[in-house]
């Protein structure tokens, strides 16, 4: 379905002059209609067409009104159409308004030609698909054809008389008069006949209804009125009021033409250019007429129907080929001279309804409000300056000529007095003393006293360029053009108040002690209250920031004038904004609209206002004074409800409800109408909008446009509020406002699943990260380990080649200090023995000592047997130190080994006595290096021998499964246990001869090459002798096991 459009009035308000002019060539128009302002729309500004049918006001203020082209509302503003294509009428044509019933959900009802009723209601058209039917409504008794029932609505001419015509009573359950093709008329109440009277002598044509009463306007001056409350008791009424001092009706109702609209229960006479509206009053019995316009030719414009506000403040007439006329009371009088030059500035009363201007003119209004002027020659040839003029408490008239002051008799003919000065007047002001101050432009400020001096006292230099002045209690107050500045007349001391300095003051105004209000140019208006200086905001259009006058009325309500109209503001809200920090008050709007010949207003002179004891206030234009009785005007303040009239989102329209708003996700281009209806000022209606998240409280006001359309771009998704407000009038509670609530789908990514699942990937993100990092960090400790385990390693490997190198270097002491010890002890003892020995030989020789010297030889000759053996068994000690540890290894045969190592020992062994047996058998054999264990056998021999005398030294061997042990057994002394504990002993860090307990290195030798054969040394005493063992572990395919 297309959404309604709008069609935003050009509202050029006219004078009703131009207007007639135009459009119809006439020109006689009476007073009367000067006292109204006027629109005319048309096809070309808003309507659909030129053809109003119908025309009818809902509950909220709009105007509806029906055309050839379908329903128009009207908001004082903007037109909205409605037709076939966006709600569904059968045709555009439309028939005409019929007034709805009690309990109808209707203000009144748009009638098809087809007799369907379409419901309007509170600012809506309610276009449904079921539409009630006006005809069959009403229930009419009988089998009645619909098409021969006329509704009558308004002033119809019928060339034919239907066969029933009804008239419905508004308000009322099935209520109704319906007057019959025989002439006789019943009325019916919920839907049932109540009276039936005939009606043969009235004519269809000339009915009408006000409230429960039907009327005939009959010949003669004659009205008949058939009372539906009392049966159809017939009346016979008089006409009173206005209408009968129209000469033109001069008692013949034939002169009287009819306009009835029944949709809005009004009735309008018309007697030659006047129209009048009927009261009926039946306290009295009469039917009194109200003159509500005069002088516009309504049927030379073809007007067909008329309606107007309670207060016939405005007043709609609708044409069949015109358009619409809106007519508007003036709110405001304006005088004006003969003279082709109405500029006023500066004005003073004379008398209660009069006041003088400086151009030499008195104006004003009579008591029966009809202005009047009256010129003043001798003032008027004077030619003096517009800007300034006084009346002094005794009537005197005070004057500028050029650069003179020249005071006037009462009599407006007299000068009685005339001051030259040597500079341009520029101020003149009478304080409540009596006393007189001129001031002159460049601020020479001069006193005169009318009762005692004859010429006027320099009195201080005061601010240049004054242009308003005010009094009280001893301090003279001055308005310039730079700043406010107060005088002390007692010290004559000048002082500006701080904050004004560049401000060009226009008027100011003593409202009370310690509350000066004044007016600027350029810089709005201000209040000077106990010493602190308050500014206020300026309207919309920033009109106040040239404020002219202001002036405060009896309800306490200012008056401010501007070059672009003229404000009202209630002074209470002004206190209240310097108190509380309110919101911006209510300023009310005044223009050409309201009856101003212009919107300049003029000031800068003194004083800027006149108030007459007549009620008028007069005011200063450039286009004559503007009078009017504050008191008496109800200014039209935008108090009436607004609501969400249409939604479009991307150029279509959207379905809503009258709170709420349901969108796509990210929708596009989004447009939201308001409505309301105010046939004022458009500017007094200021509305503003703030979008917030739900429950949040809006912050930033936006204002909003005449067309009174809100427009987003986009909007993010999620819950939303649309908080639309206005100023309604003046006070406390002066603000209105209605919230909307918008609720954007939110996209797939954005819904509590998806960011349920979204958290969920996210916590199973950041573990995965983790356990990633985990593996990371733990692969990164792994290789960092297993580098630190390889370097560890390395340097351990460096330590235990330190070590070794140091275990190397601490054997190779121990080697030079066995040695030494082996040297001293073993070797160099025997020899020495040897060497003694041997030198007795000779003498024995000389004495034939044979015996002895054979004996000594064969000393000498066990001595250096014993000798090789110690210088054996020390080199190969010293062979076992400086041996490569990892010798390989090669299959032994055991008994071989042993054999071979015995036979060194044979002469030795002899000569103690020992037998040497070697116990091990001839097939054994061992996987070991040949050579180391070859010494560990000689070294265990050549132990076994040292300690065995006549007893007996046996190898042997002893097989396990795993091990292979060879043991060197002897009967001899047994070896020490201290040496037996520390061949037990385990190696501490292969430092096998760490605390060795004998300078001997046989056994050490014997347990260093253990060490290095991987072999275990054990030691123990036998019950003869003792026996040391070399024990090596052997696997299953050794040749030992």
């Amino acid at each position: 379905m297309k959404f309604p459009f709008i069609f935003q009035t050009i509202t050029k308000w006219l004078p009703l002059v131009a207007v007639i002019f135009f459009i119809s060539g006439r020109n006689a128009i009476a007073q009367d209609v000067s006292k109204f302002s006027v629109r005319h729309f048309t096809d070309e500004n808003g309507l659909p067409q030129n053809s109003i049918k119908a025309i009818a006001q809902d509950s909220l203020g709009f105007l509806w009104l029906g055309t050839e082209n379908g329903v128009v509302r009207f908001d004082g503003t903007n037109f909205k159409v409605y037709d076939k294509s966006n709600i569904g009428l059968s045709q555009n044509r439309i028939s005409d308004f019929q007034p709805a019933m009690q309990g109808d959900d209707a203000d009144f009802y748009v009638r098809e030609v087809d007799n369907r009723l379409i419901p309007v209601s509170h600012g809506r058209i309610i276009a449904g698909t079921h539409r009630v039917n006006a005809v069959n409504r009403l229930k009419l008794p009988g089998s009645v054809d619909a098409a021969s029932v006329s509704l009558i609505t308004g002033s119809i001419v019928y060339n034919e008389m239907p066969a029933i015509a009804v008239t419905i009573i508004s308000g009322t359950v099935g209520r109704f008069f319906a007057y019959y093709h025989d002439r006789h008329i019943e009325l019916f109440d919920r839907w049932e006949k109540q009276a039936s009277v005939d009606a043969k002598d009235f004519d269809l044509n000339r009915m009408f209804r006000i409230g429960g009463k039907m009327l005939f306007l009959g010949k003669q001056g004659k009205v008949t009125m058939l009372d539906g409350e009392a049966g159809l008791k017939r009346y016979d009424l008089p006409l009173a009021g206005d209408i009968l001092r129209n000469p033109e009706f001069g008692g013949v109702t034939e002169n009287i033409g009819l306009y009835w609209n029944n949709s809005v229960n009004q009735a309008f006479f018309l007697v030659g250019n006047s129209l009048y509206a009927l009261d009926l009053q039946m306290r009295t019995g009469k039917l009194e007429t109200r003159l509500i316009l005069d002088g516009f030719d309504v049927r030379g414009h073809s007007i067909k129907t008329i309606y107007a506000t309670g207060d016939f403040r405005r007043i709609f007439l609708g044409s069949t080929a015109d358009g619409l006329y809106e007519f508007t009371r003036n709110d405001f009088e304006v005088l004006t001279t003969e003279t082709s030059s109405n500029v006023f500035y500066a004005q003073a009363a004379v008398n209660d309804s009069t006041v003088m201007v400086s151009t030499g003119f008195n104006l004003g209004m009579s008591t029966s409000a009809v202005p009047f002027q009256k010129r003043l020659p001798a003032i008027a040839g004077l030619s003096p300056w517009p800007w300034y003029l006084m009346v002094d408490s005794g009537q005197n008239r005070w004057l500028r000529q050029n650069d003179d002051i020249v005071r006037f008799a009462p009599d407006d003919q007299r000068v009685i007095g005339r001051w030259g000065f040597d500079d341009e007047p520029a101020g003149m002001f009478q304080d409540p003393t009596g006393r007189v101050w001129l001031q002159i432009a460049d601020g020479k400020l001069y006193r005169f006293d009318p009762k005692g001096s004859r010429e006027p006292v320099f009195f201080v230099m005061g601010p240049k360029d004054p242009a308003c002045f005010a009094y009280h209690n001893g301090t003279l107050w001055i308005g310039a053009n730079k700043g406010l500045h107060a005088i002390d007349i007692a010290t004559r001391k000048v002082s500006l108040v701080p904050g004004t300095g560049e401000m060009n003051l226009r008027s100011i105004y003593l409202a009370a002690p310690g509350e000066l209000w004044f007016t600027t140019y350029e810089h709005g208006f201000f209040l000077l209250r106990n010493g602190k200086l308050h500014s206020f905001p300026v309207d919309q259009k920033s009109y106040l920031s040239t404020s002219h006058c202001i002036y405060e009325d009896k309800n306490h309500f200012f008056w401010i004038t501007t070059n672009k109209g003229l404000f009202q503001i209630s002074k209470k809200d002004l206190i209240r904004y310097t108190e509380a920090g309110t919101e911006t008050p209510y300023y009310h709007y005044y223009s050409r609209e309201n009856g101003l010949s212009t919107n300049e207003f003029n000031g800068g002179c003194q004083p800027c206002a006149v108030r007459l004891k007549n009620g008028y206030l007069s005011l200063p234009s450039i286009k004559g004074l503007v009078w009017f009785k504050p008191e008496s005007i109800s200014p039209e303040v935008p108090s009436g409800a607004f609501f969400i009239d249409e939604v479009q989102v991307g150029g279509k329209h959207a379905a809503y409800s009258s709170d709420r708003l349901d969108l796509p996700h990210y929708p596009d281009e989004i447009r939201i109408t308001i409505a309301s209806a105010y046939f004022g000022n458009p500017d007094n209606q200021r509305f503003f909008y703030a979008l917030a998240a739900r429950g949040e409280k809006p912050e930033k006001w936006t204002p909003l446009d005449n067309e009174g359309t809100i427009h987003f771009s986009s909007m993010p998704s999620g819950e939303h509020t649309l908080v639309v407000r206005k100023h309604t009038g003046f006070g406390d509670d002066d603000v209105k406002e209605i919230r909307f609530n918008i609720h954007v789908e939110k996209a797939w990514y954005e819904t509590l699943l998806a960011k349920s699942a979204a958290t969920l990937l996210f916590v199973a993100g950041v573990f995965g990260a983790m356990n990633i990092q985990n593996r990371r960090l733990t692969k990164r400790n792994e290789v960092l380990e297993e580098a630190i385990s390889k370097r560890t390693e390395s340097l351990n490997q460096t330590l235990d080649a330190l070590q070794d190198s140091e275990n190397s270097l601490a054997r190779q002491v121990q080697v030079q200090a066995r040695m030494i010890t082996s040297l001293t002890h073993d070797v160099r003892t025997p020899l020495n023995a040897a060497r003694s020995v041997s030198a007795e030989i000779e003498r024995l020789v000389a004495e034939e000592k044979y015996g002895m010297v054979s004996q000594i030889g064969n000393s000498i000759t066990e001595t250096l047997a014993r000798v090789n053996v110690l210088l054996e068994n020390t080199v190969n000690y010293m062979k076992v130190q400086l041996i490569d540890e990892k010798a390989t290894s090669d299959t032994v045969h055991v008994h071989d080994l042993v054999t071979q190592k015995l036979r060194l020992f044979t002469l030795v062994a002899e000569k103690n006595g020992t037998k040497l047996v070697n116990d091990v058998p001839p097939d054994q054999q061992l996987r070991c290096n040949h050579y180391l264990l070859g010494i560990a056998v000689s070294n265990l021999i050549d132990n076994a021998i040292k300690n065995t005398l006549k007893g007996k030294v046996t190898v042997s061997t002893h097989i396990t499964a795993d091990r292979v042990t060879i043991s060197v057994s002897d009967t001899g002394y047994g070896i020490p246990d201290r040496i037996i504990a520390w061949l037990n002993q385990n190696p501490i860090a292969g430092n096998t001869s760490e605390s060795y307990p004998t300078n001997g290195i046989g056994l050490l030798i014997v347990k260093e090459v253990s060490r290095m054969m991987e072999a275990e040394i054990a030691a123990e005493r036998l019950e003869v002798g003792s026996r040391v063992s070399v024990s090596f572990s052997v696997r299953p395919d050794d040749p030992a096991s």
